[in-house]
């Protein structure tokens, strides 16, 4: 249909390809469309002009979604799908809700959650972390509850706070993804508790390292308090330590003074880590100095 209607109105096919739209016959004898068979999902720029389309296939088959190919139109790790829509309630609500999917984005908006945006079915980069802080300070992460979702959500945190964001982490339970969410239990509690109940990255840290012991035993209690001490440890106010190191000793039994001892133990470790690397680091930039010295 795609292909008759510029013929008709003698567009160049070639510029059609190469702008995603069309695509050449494995034969050679001419163009088919792209996106045939799929519901479609316009990309739009921040100006809310069309860079590119999405389109999800209807029914069984691959690849689930297909985007329109990179052009000097269209950088997936600059766009961002909704942000012409969202960014005047990113601005209002001061915050940006993070999201993988076009759906979720769709069913978030339906939910009235409609400062939303989702990546292009590509990682997290520093281009959209830098995007972002354009709009907002506070982002919260709100990927799929499964375990790919979870690891996502986890790579995404210091892309962006090292873009200067404050995050926070929506936890989705049982698997399910936001618009999964909505469907199964209404969507006054998802805003409730998934989006105003989104938790800080450490409390998110935390809770998936629990995920991997059995707290039941006391190896497992053991384990997973070391592990956590590690990653309280790492933060900067001791207030904060204590709130974390408090919750910890009601989880595995252990009492506040042993966690504090062990937690001054793994900082000043952290600390000495740290130093070598920022060391490392400025050794390496003064050897490239001087090498690139004129004789």
């Amino acid at each position: 249909t795609l292909v008759q209607f510029f013929e008709k109105r003698s567009f160049d096919l070639q510029e059609m390809e190469k702008g995603g739209l069309l695509s050449s016959r494995q034969n050679g004898s001419g163009y088919v469309d792209r996106f045939r068979g799929r519901v479609m999902f316009p990309i739009m720029n921040r100006s809310g002009r069309v860079i590119a389309f999405a389109g999800r296939i209807l029914g069984e088959g691959q690849p689930k979604y297909l985007n329109s190919p990179e052009s000097r139109l269209f950088n997936k790790s600059r766009t961002l799908y909704n942000l012409n829509l969202a960014k005047g309630a990113i601005r209002k609500q001061g915050q940006v809700v993070l999201m993988e999917g076009f759906g979720d984005v769709i069913a978030a908006w339906d939910a009235g959650v409609q400062h939303t945006v989702a990546t292009m079915g590509t990682a997290l980069t520093e281009n959209h972390a830098a995007l972002i802080r354009t709009l907002t300070e506070e982002v919260v992460v709100c990927y799929d509850g499964d375990n790919a979702g979870q690891a996502a959500a986890l790579k995404s945190i210091p892309i962006l706070e090292g873009a200067g964001l404050h995050v926070k982490v929506a936890v989705l339970q049982n698997g399910l993804d936001p618009d999964e969410y909505i469907k199964t239990y209404s969507k006054e509690r998802f805003v409730d508790q998934i989006i105003h109940g989104a938790v800080s990255t450490t409390k998110f840290r935390l809770i998936n390292v629990k995920k991997h012991y059995n707290l039941l035993e006391e190896d497992g209690k053991a384990a997973y308090a070391q592990e956590a001490i590690g990653i309280i440890a790492q933060l900067a106010s001791p207030t904060e330590r204590e709130v974390y190191l408090k919750e910890l000793s009601t989880e595995v039994g252990v009492s506040l003074e042993s966690l504090k001892q062990d937690c001054n133990l793994a900082r000043q470790a952290y600390s000495r880590k740290q130093a070598q690397s920022q060391n490392s680091s400025r050794n390496t930039a003064s050897g490239g100095q001087q090498q690139g010295k004129p004789a």
